[in-house]
């Protein structure tokens, strides 16, 4: 199918019913198409995304999209031969994944996905050219409802010393983020709500994408199984996940996670039938590397060897990701049969097997002395569950966030280590058993403990991890249930521990040659970034090295940066009186060397008494060909009595994140638009008092 041909709704629906799916309306886009007339063109690469995942839901056993492939180019080749290549194959670009490199989701008809597969595998510039394979989450039947709803530490024995993982007291701390690729999160648990991700670029609810990374009101997190912010679970699977990682600890309901005290990052990426998409899983992981995560849990996988998937893991190593994945559960050597992501052998990815509460390897769980790293409990492990619940399931899917939270509580601890440093630790420090020799590369399960003192031989300290009490956690009855485990490893047996000390000496750097390493920088406080000259606000960062920063704010849409502090230390903070120009800012600290930026945009408004909202601009089109295009917006120069602040402009079309330009003059210049391709694009005004006006009729753009 060529980007020469235009779609329309008719042959979408006719494409789909030829194969037997029922398209459901899952999102406001998949809702825009269903109630638009049958003559209007369906956007470029809306069949590979909400048109494939409208397939996987009437499909769940699908081996793999029939609408998209994956391709992987080789490094180096320009745009204008991807597009030769794409043109050739008779494909057309639905989605990049520009944190991950050379690859991208082309979209084709299922008449013609063998043909381009061909295609494109034959040609020179393509690396490899794939299925968008479907995946599954890694659980098996979910145990019987627990009788205790009240705090439950007891029921985590998996928290003690062997067959536990001899957790002890540590924990971890909030600006360690863990991201959660699943099947979603509840967002309003009462044992999670505190420790779920808000995305300090975003304002929330405003229709805006305020930190223009090209997803709306992305305010914790995405859904990318139906494209939209909501990543909420239907099935429970990544809310039991992330309980098992970061429930909130002490705070009298429930469970406490592994590394309760760290980040949640729920990204939503297996739909409602429990598979997915490989597209929607890079996706995913995609956005956890743009926001610089260190460490995602991946409780899922299938058995083709996709090698989009294979690089897109091993770009978020080079990006310091560590990767930990669910071995499965169909009990065979992956060294012979293999399961992926588990099997694949990059540096940044951790396999895991599940172990029971007897301390052997659960009868479900695959296995390899390759294939496999190390073993962590996952049989039958107590964790939050949907409508603010508990639960007990099993599976390597409840093996795998033991061990991505042993991580936190290590980079917690340590927040300088490596990628490969993280990974060393969790695999050198393993509890080694019997149960486990010839059944996993290490022949052992997961230490924490262990882990904590090996990472500390491997750098020099950072201050020491926060330590929750167990008193602070209070006790309960273990349920009289058949899938609770035996009583000879409570919770409770767990040694105390202490934060070891280290012997690598500290090492004292050039003030003007040492990077300023960016792991955590807010606005403070971080739960909005809209700020109003003359208030105060703190502002914090962390870095390594040593030597002095100053510390600026730059105005996004000139340029302009104003110092508020010099001398500042490299770890520090700063009370800060806004008193800058109405606009949006980024925070910049540099040591001479090198220059950091936040990720997080504030807005700065001032109070103008008696002010008023600006009218509704107007929008209309300079130009719009070969993928650019020149956006003009109109607004009366009378913008609610002050002067105006911001012109924001979005563009959209199905199946693709929403594109949004700033601007002060109202003109735009969008880039990297599909050719052939309605784009729809309204405007809003914002003046120096914070008062937004009324969106503009939209206006439907077609790319020539």
């Amino acid at each position: 199918m060529s980007h020469r041909s235009p779609r329309s709704l008719v042959a979408l629906v006719t494409a789909l019913a030829g194969l037997g799916v029922v398209i459901p309306v899952a999102n406001e886009a998949a809702h825009a198409f269903a109630a638009a007339p049958p003559d209007v063109p369906v956007e470029q690469g809306f069949l590979a995304t909400d048109g494939a995942d409208a397939w996987l839901a009437q499909h769940p056993d699908s081996a793999y999209s029939p609408f998209g492939i994956l391709v992987d180019y080789r490094d180096g080749i320009g745009e204008g031969a991807i597009a030769a290549v794409r043109d050739s194959a008779g494909v057309t670009l639905a989605r990049t994944y520009p944190s991950l490199g050379d690859m991208e989701l082309v979209e084709t008809s299922a008449s013609h996905l063998d043909v381009a597969l061909t295609l494109l595998s034959s040609d020179p510039d393509v690396v490899s050219a794939r299925h968008d394979t479907a995946v599954h989450d890694e659980r098996t039947a979910v145990q019987p409802l627990a009788a205790a709803v009240d705090p439950a530490a007891a029921n985590q024995w998996e928290h003690g010393a062997f067959p536990g993982m001899n957790l002890g007291t540590n924990h971890g701390v909030a600006s360690v983020i863990v991201a959660v690729i699943d099947d979603g999160i509840d967002l309003t648990h009462p044992d999670l709500i505190d420790a779920i991700w808000t995305n300090p670029g975003e304002v929330a609810g405003n229709g805006i994408d305020d930190d223009r990374n090209g997803y709306v009101d992305d305010v914790h997190g995405w859904d990318f199984a139906n494209n939209d912010n909501n990543p909420t679970s239907v099935g429970g699977h990544g809310v039991h996940t992330a309980g098992t990682i970061g429930a909130v600890a002490g705070n009298g309901i429930g469970v406490a996670g592994v590394a309760a005290g760290v980040t949640i990052m729920p990204l939503r990426f297996i739909g409602d039938a429990r598979s997915g998409l490989t597209s929607d899983a890079l996706a995913a992981l995609n956005y956890s590397v743009a926001q610089r995560v260190r460490i995602s849990s991946n409780s899922w996988g299938g058995s083709t060897a996709d090698a989009s998937l294979r690089s897109g893991i091993t770009a978020a190593g080079a990006a310091g990701q560590l990767f930990v994945a669910a071995a499965g559960n169909s009990t065979q050597n992956i060294d012979i049969t293999p399961a992926y992501p588990a099997a694949f052998t990059m540096t940044n990815l951790i396999s895991v097997a599940s172990s029971n509460s007897t301390g052997g390897l659960s009868t479900f769980s695959n296995f390899g002395v390759t294939g496999v790293d190390l073993a962590a409990p996952g049989e039958p492990i107590y964790s939050t569950y949907l409508n603010g619940g508990y639960q007990w399931m099993a599976g390597t899917s409840m093996a795998t966030p033991q061990v991505a939270g042993a991580a936190a509580v290590l980079l917690s601890a340590y927040p300088t280590l490596t990628v490969a440093q993280l990974r060393t630790a969790l695999l050198t420090s393993v509890h080694k058993a019997a149960a486990f020799t010839g059944k996993v590369a290490t022949g052992g399960a997961l230490d924490v403990t262990a882990a904590l003192a090996t990472a500390a031989t491997m750098v020099n300290p950072m201050p020491a991890i926060v330590t929750v009490p167990a008193t602070t956690t209070p006790a309960t009855t273990t349920p009289a249930d058949t899938s609770t485990p035996p009583s000879t490893a409570p919770a409770t047996t767990a040694p105390a521990t202490t934060t070891p000390a280290t012997t690598t000496p500290a090492t004292t750097a050039p003030p003007t040659t040492t990077p300023v390493t960016r792991t955590q920088r807010v606005l403070s406080p971080n739960t909005t970034t809209r700020l109003w000259n003359g208030t105060t606000v703190t502002l914090r960062w962390q870095g390594t090295g040593s030597g002095t920063v100053t510390v600026r704010v730059v105005n996004t849409l000139t340029g302009v940066a104003s110092t508020i502090g010099t001398g500042k230390p490299v770890t520090g903070s700063l009370a800060w009186k806004v008193n800058v120009a109405p606009g949006r800012y980024l925070v910049q600290v540099s040591n001479g060397a090198v220059i950091d930026r936040s990720d997080a945009a504030a807005f700065i408004y001032s109070h103008i008494p008696g002010a008023t909202a600006p009218g509704a601009p107007s929008v209309s089109v300079a130009s719009a060909t070969g993928g650019t295009a020149h956006i003009v917006t109109r607004f009366s120069a009378a913008t609610g009595g002050a002067a105006k602040a911001l012109v924001t402009t979005t563009c959209r079309r199905a199946g693709s994140p929403t594109k949004v330009a700033y601007s002060t003059s109202g003109n735009v210049t969008f880039t990297g638009l599909m050719p052939h391709t309605t784009y729809s694009c309204s405007s809003t005004v914002t003046n120096a008092a914070g008062l937004t006006s009324a969106a503009s009729v939209a206006r439907s753009i077609v790319i020539a």
